[in-house]
């Protein structure tokens, strides 16, 4: 737990430290990468079931395309949860960039679409 309490303190010391990022560092910016972040984590799930739907044109074998496309929408829930839990963590990093993919669906208020 003391090794936590640390770590976050040594996060906030750096984002708040950096002046060359102070122009990003506003309440709106943290929002949508926070936003964004959650809705990538709560929406990943949504990727394996489109990507079935969907199918893919990774193969044209008859039967197989929606078989390649569950596995290929299991890659981008996969991304997308990664992507979306690394942003919701470290929204108060201004020097951090958004690294969630586009979202697809919009659940989360202040979501980058």
């Amino acid at each position: 737990m003391r090794t936590l309490v640390v770590a976050i303190g040594l996060l906030l010391g750096l984002a708040i430290a950096s002046p060359a990022s102070a122009a990003d560092w506003t309440m709106e910016n943290m929002g949508t990468k926070l936003g964004t972040g959650l809705n990538g984590v709560v929406t990943c799930p949504a990727d394996v079931i489109m990507g079935a739907m969907e199918g893919s044109s990774l193969t044209k074998i008859q039967g197989l395309t929606n078989l390649a496309g569950l596995v290929v929408g299991t890659g981008d829930a996969a991304a997308r949860a990664v992507g979306g839990a690394t942003d919701a963590f470290l929204f108060l990093l201004p020097e951090v960039g958004m690294i969630s993919p586009k979202a697809r669906y919009a659940v989360i208020p202040g979501t980058k679409m």
